[in-house]
């Protein structure tokens, strides 16, 4: 069933409340993003302790999950506020600050992608995302063969999509376009829904017989 149908028959669910004021949140619409933003604040000012903790993880759970599949269908410019607003409830998410960092770069906003990499590695680097971090990180700073085997030693840990995607564009980078179609048809088979790789590989694939 959609949000729409779900909410129909259970209108007073708390989640899928939030879950409808975080989708109008992130409208391009400024009236209807303000309005719902003031209703997640009051919704979230209305809970005190664990209640309230348990309400802004479902917040960032939900922005997070906006982002990513907005990310997934290439559109990151989209992704870009999903992401910061999941921040604002869970700060410490190295898995988040990469995707933003990712999608940052992806819409050419490479200066900002740097400082906010490089401050989020020196202030978590132990955490279990910081490796496909620090590869997107040596990546913006040209040290490509370092971020090929950073980058191929994160996916051993932690099989993600974008990862392959970066892993890809490395190699594109270093003009391997044999070793970036392989990454893409290996990101595709385990995701084979995501947009990115699918336009990256058929981008090089036309380009070079």
């Amino acid at each position: 069933p959609t949000l729409d149908q779900a909410l129909q028959k259970f209108p007073a669910d708390l989640n899928l409340n939030l879950y409808r004021s975080v989708d109008l949140s992130l409208s391009p619409d400024q009236e209807i993003q303000r309005h719902a933003q003031e209703k997640l604040r009051s919704a979230v000012g209305s809970f005190q302790g664990e209640n309230r903790k348990n309400i802004e993880l479902v917040l960032f759970q939900s922005y997070a999950n906006f982002g990513l599949n907005l990310a997934k269908g290439d559109d990151f410019k989209g992704a870009i506020p999903a992401y910061r607003r999941a921040l604002e409830f869970n700060p410490g998410s190295v898995k988040v600050y990469r995707r933003l960092v990712l999608a940052l770069m992806a819409t050419g906003q490479t200066e900002e992608a740097t400082t906010i990499a490089l401050q989020v590695l020196s202030r978590y680097p132990d955490d279990p995302s910081s490796p496909g971090l620090r590869a997107l990180a040596l990546r913006l700073q040209g040290r490509i063969d370092e971020a090929i085997a950073t980058c191929q030693n994160a996916l051993q840990e932690h099989p993600v999509e974008d990862l392959f995607s970066l892993l890809g564009e490395c190699y594109e980078q270093k003009g391997d376009l044999d070793n970036a179609r392989a990454v893409y048809r290996r990101c595709l088979a385990l995701f084979p829904q995501y947009l990115p790789a699918s336009l990256r590989l058929a981008e090089i694939s036309y380009l070079t017989p």
